[in-house]
């Protein structure tokens, strides 16, 4: 005999009573139009190039000592405006003249100028990247001090520098970069990487990376090892994790491939079964971590079933691409997923 068990009841709908409870919506009824992305990782990993895989028009927010605002990689792609952002006045590539609005204050105003637009009703860009806020934390520490980021390295090495200008960085850096996530657009914020919870000697000075390592043996803290985040100060770290959506760490791994030994007789006659072993294959890949480790951040908010532990590609492009798979929801050939036992 086939017994099915009866259909669960469907809970029956809030009665509206003219309170508060009344503007509460179904779940399903929320709307999430725009993509709030947070990408990490070493210099040089593709980042930049990777965030600018975005929807266009795109404006690059290029905050960077280098001439060309970091923005080299992207010269050859269509569609994006750089806007440069640096601690000194820069030429304006169009007027000539040095221009009279920079560092901070600048990129505020970019912020601004966004939003009149977009009240307007004009869509000016589809994607903003700011690339990116480790070098937009260099410059707010300088204009807090009121120094030349020429002497800036000298501050920072001598540590002359005190916790209250430190926590005045940390609240500027969240408050500046609210206005762009507020922008109802794709937003990606580039950062380098950082350890947040590097490992020290007896005098609480930091030491040589040990990524594993013995929790604290008075509890003093819950990450029993190194953990990697967005380069900036733990808390505007923290509130960069809490406001985007998605968390990203590109990396660079070993290559592996699976081989499969063949079933042989073993020197007492018996046949031995087939033996399945990784072996490297001297290539790197390059990753884009996408679930939480206990070493670093990374995460999507969504459906756990379509979420990878991490999506491998060999250009941006794909890697892109099947990043926006997930975030529709869909599972993607180019992510990994944790083989059922």
């Amino acid at each position: 005999v086939n017994r099915t068990a009866p259909p669960k009841p469907k809970p029956a709908p809030l009665q509206p009573m003219g309170d508060i409870l009344d503007s509460g919506v179904a779940v399903g009824q929320l709307e999430d139009l725009y993509v709030r992305l947070a990408l990490y990782g070493r210099n040089g990993i593709g980042k930049t190039t990777l965030a600018c895989q975005g929807k266009k028009p795109l404006a690059l927010i290029a905050i960077d000592p280098a001439p060309t605002g970091g923005a080299r990689s992207v010269m050859q792609m269509d569609g994006i405006t750089v806007y440069r952002i640096a601690g000194r006045p820069l030429m304006d590539p169009k007027t000539k003249q040095t221009e009279k609005l920079w560092g901070s204050q600048k990129a505020l105003a970019v912020a601004e100028s966004l939003h009149n637009r977009f009240a307007k009703g004009q869509r000016p860009f589809e994607t903003v990247v700011i690339d990116g806020i480790t070098a937009w934390n260099a410059v707010i520490l300088q204009e807090i001090l009121g120094v030349s980021p020429n002497d800036m390295p000298a501050i920072l090495q001598f540590g002359s520098i005190g916790q209250d200008q430190y926590r005045e960085r940390a609240e500027r850096i969240i408050r500046y970069n609210r206005p762009f996530l507020d922008l109802p657009c794709d937003v990606t914020i580039i950062a380098q990487e950082r350890d947040h919870n590097p490992p020290k000697d007896e005098n609480n000075r930091v030491m040589g990376s040990k990524l594993l390592r013995d929790a604290d043996v008075n509890g003093a803290y819950m990450q029993s090892g190194s953990f990697f985040s967005l380069d900036v100060g733990d808390t505007p770290a923290r509130w960069f994790q809490d406001n985007c959506d998605f968390v990203g760490q590109m990396y660079q791994d070993m290559e592996y491939k699976e081989h499969t030994t063949p079933p042989m007789k073993g020197p007492d006659g018996a046949l031995m079964p087939a033996q399945t072993s990784m072996i490297p294959t001297g290539k790197r890949v390059r990753r884009l971590r996408t679930t939480y480790h206990p070493n670093y951040a990374a995460r999507v908010r969504g459906d756990y079933k379509v979420i990878p532990e991490y999506i491998q590609a060999e250009t941006p492009e794909e890697m892109y691409a099947a990043l926006m798979q997930v975030v529709k929801g869909e599972r993607t050939l180019l992510g990994h997923y944790p083989k059922k036992k």
